[in-house]
């Protein structure tokens, strides 16, 4: 990729492993993967790029780095973020491979790396120096048409994942360290957080910024157990039409708040419950929805799917029609909430779609690379792009046996084309 579109910088996805397998990498971190697929982007394009911030899953030019005086600085934990945000920064082509091409290894027990020891002193004022260290940065180039925007993007990267990782290791820590911890946190927020961003932010995470800089450790602890706990139980209920989220009171200071705003960092989640093999097409079903969320049948909800070549960036858009989804109702429409224990039910009849992809339109498609599904939406939640990344097990028995190789059905094409899906269960299609 690098080679092909001549770009300084290219990256790749990364997933983890620990002794026991997979696990899925922090939500927030795959921001950047999940928008808008582009084989070629940059973070003026697609601020959301803010959020790769390792290094190890980077190709980086040499001459763009000692053109531009790039150097870790020494002696510090998370020295990752300030050098691999000016990578981005200075590069105004990116390559953008979202396959997995990184494997992070969650380290157990006693053999904990540097930047897993979270419950360190020294690593928190490394951590919140790495933070201010670019946030500095753009503030001294802002007369960079780009740079307030991606200034309010850090700053709400760091109050929804940079404090929230490190606030986990509070449970860790006994109360003079937990009360220091806050101290320092509150002490940078305060600093470095501005109004502007804080008014585009969750109110959870309003409410954490709030009682990190009043010092109120017995808030922050009870809003900390009550989102490991109970937030994915939270209900929404639908007032006036608008999606609401029911909240405890006595920690957030009132009742309920736009489910929208709340949940602003999610994304559709997406699952191929069925493919067929037709006469000239194939035929995938597969359901589009936010848990929570009513999708009633004949729901207002524009979703288009599409094939796109990771290699080149080009996308295909398919028919896409809806199609009803009660199964999706029966498996996931019933909710108890940890807070009241009460039984909520949700309607996700119209969740589904059905896309066609013609056998012929994959035989036009280009050989090098992969093409991953994906589909463009807008819901009442938001608007966005993302590759499908699930797959029902009959779907994927009949991906792996069926589909294996379409070629024989199609002989005289001068292709061999297979359907597979990765280690994180996206779909796609290999030409050759």
């Amino acid at each position: 990729m690098a080679e092909k579109n001549q770009t300084p910088l290219t990256i790749c996805n990364v997933t983890r492993l620990n002794e026991k397998g997979g696990t899925p990498v922090f939500f927030l971190y795959q921001k950047a993967f999940s928008g808008p697929p582009r084989a070629v982007s940059s973070i003026r394009q697609d601020p959301n790029l803010v959020y790769d911030t390792a290094v190890w899953n980077k190709l980086i030019l040499r001459s763009f780095w000692d053109d531009n005086d790039l150097s870790f600085p020494e002696g510090r934990v998370y020295e990752d973020g300030p050098v691999s945000f000016r990578l981005h920064w200075y590069s105004d082509r990116v390559s953008v491979i979202h396959g997995f091409g990184y494997y992070y290894r969650i380290r157990e027990g006693n053999l904990l790396s540097i930047s897993q020891r979270t419950n360190s002193i020294k690593n928190l004022q490394d951590k919140l120096d790495m933070k201010k260290d670019v946030l500095s940065f753009l503030r001294e180039r802002s007369e960079d048409p780009s740079a307030e925007e991606l200034l309010l993007t850090q700053q709400k990267r760091i109050l929804s994942m940079s404090i929230e990782s490190t606030l986990l290791s509070l449970y860790l820590l006994d109360r003079t360290d937990q009360d220091l911890f806050i101290s320092m946190i509150g002490s940078f927020l305060r600093e470095e957080i501005s109004e502007k961003a804080l008014e585009k932010v969750s109110l959870y995470n309003n409410t954490k910024y709030r009682l990190l800089v009043s010092g109120d450790r017995e808030g922050l602890l009870q809003l900390m157990n009550h989102k490991r706990l109970a937030w994915r139980s939270m209900p929404v209920i639908d007032l006036d039409g608008t999606p609401m989220l029911v909240l405890p009171e006595e920690i957030y200071k009132k009742s309920m708040t736009p489910a929208a705003k709340e949940l602003q960092d999610d994304i559709p989640l997406t699952r191929i419950t069925s493919i067929k093999k037709e006469t000239d097409s194939i035929n995938m079903a597969l359901t589009v929805y936010y848990p929570r969320i009513n999708v009633p049948l004949g729901s207002e909800r524009n979703i288009k799917g599409f094939i796109y070549s990771e290699y080149t960036g080009e996308k295909v858009f398919l028919e896409s029609r809806a199609i009803p989804s009660p199964e999706l109702t029966t498996e996931k429409g019933t909710m108890i909430c940890n807070d009241d224990f009460r039984v909520y039910e949700y309607d996700y009849d119209g969740a589904g779609i059905r896309m066609t992809i013609p056998y012929d339109t994959l035989f036009s498609l280009d050989t090098n690379g992969k093409w991953y599904l994906g589909i463009a939406y807008e819901t009442s939640m938001g608007k966005g792009e993302r590759l499908i990344r699930s797959i029902a097990p009959d779907a994927k028995r009949y991906i792996a046996d069926a589909l294996a190789d379409l070629n024989p059905d199609r002989k005289g094409k001068g292709k061999k084309i297979q359907a597979k899906f990765d280690q994180r269960e996206s779909f796609f299609f290999c030409l050759s």
